[in-house]
């Protein structure tokens, strides 16, 4: 069996910021919801403000992870205290 392993990422933005680790999920968006507006990927993500917004899942424990994922579907994932 195979074990998954996150990829090591550098993801920068801005010239202001920069996030390097091994990271699960990169969430790019410029709308709040998608899916048939079922899923919050991008809480406050708006398409007129010219921004795209983005969220960062680094790659947890299984445990924090199944924590984690559910919330992605209602947008509650930035909350997590690890998630940029």
């Amino acid at each position: 069996m195979c074990a998954y392993r996150a990829p090591q990422m550098t993801v920068r933005w801005d010239d202001e910021g920069e996030y390097s680790g091994r990271v699960l999920i990169v969430i790019v968006a410029n709308v709040e919801r998608t899916a048939g507006g079922s899923m919050c990927l991008g809480p406050g993500a708006l398409a007129d403000d010219g921004e795209l917004n983005v969220s960062i899942i680094p790659s947890r424990s299984r445990v924090n992870m199944m924590r984690t994922l559910p919330k992605v579907a209602s947008g509650a994932h930035v909350d997590e205290p690890d998630v940029s």
